[in-house]
């Protein structure tokens, strides 16, 4: 599982790319695993699968999948 740095690392590494290049070679799935990220990392309290379903309008099976795919990922490498 991502650590909070690691996640801080993403974000911050996401805010130095310009719009177009970040989402050029994302597709809905690799936005969807994003947004789940972005959910996690501002949270304030614990999350249910049910919390991410309502923010992002879609089904808690799709939730689901994608904490599925979160959870078999291994640690992301990300370059100082």
């Amino acid at each position: 599982m991502a650590m909070k740095e690691q996640i801080q690392r993403i974000f911050q590494k996401m805010q130095e790319c310009h719009p177009a290049e970040l989402f050029r070679c994302m597709d809905d799935t690799k936005a969807g695993l994003g947004a789940v990220l972005r959910i996690l990392y501002t949270a304030k309290e614990p999350v249910t699968a049910g919390m991410i379903s309502e923010k992002m309008g879609i089904s808690t099976a799709r939730v689901a999948v994608l904490l599925k795919k979160l959870e078999g990922m291994q640690e992301l490498p990300v370059s100082d």
